[in-house]
């Protein structure tokens, strides 16, 4: 332990560290925040990542918005639900949502290997209000 105990405990954060020379380091998440209902292990910095890269792509103002996952019972596949409050919707909402999608697998190649093996379908949007 050094630093009176900061190494000591789990504090519940993810960081990646930026700089060696000076140490730097970024808090890039919780370790709570990941979705993993398929062994995708997709953290809150991927999802975040993704929307933001969705939003350069088609211009849009979000103003909340969570991920979950959808599990089928029995016939189907189960998806990601990302369900999202616009202040200004995208113009095209499934252009918005594969891109999304691509931006994810870019991200996290667990994800994409369930997409490639056709265990998971793309991601789904839920417009709120």
């Amino acid at each position: 332990n050094s630093n009176a105990g900061l190494w000591g405990y789990n504090l519940g954060d993810t960081v990646k560290f930026v700089s060696i020379n000076p140490y730097r380091l970024i808090v890039t998440g919780r370790t709570k925040h990941f979705i993993s209902a398929f062994g995708e292990h997709v953290i809150g910095e991927e999802v975040e990542q993704a929307m933001l890269f969705a939003l350069k792509e088609h211009p849009a103002k979000v103003t909340e918005f969570t991920v979950a996952p959808m599990v089928q019972q029995g016939e189907g596949k189960s998806y990601h639900e990302w369900f999202i409050e616009f202040e200004e919707s995208p113009t095209h909402i499934e252009d918005f949502a594969k891109t999304l999608n691509e931006a994810l697998r870019k991200k996290n190649v667990y994800y994409d290997d369930l997409m490639r093996g056709n265990i998971l379908l793309p991601l789904k949007i839920s417009k709120l209000r």
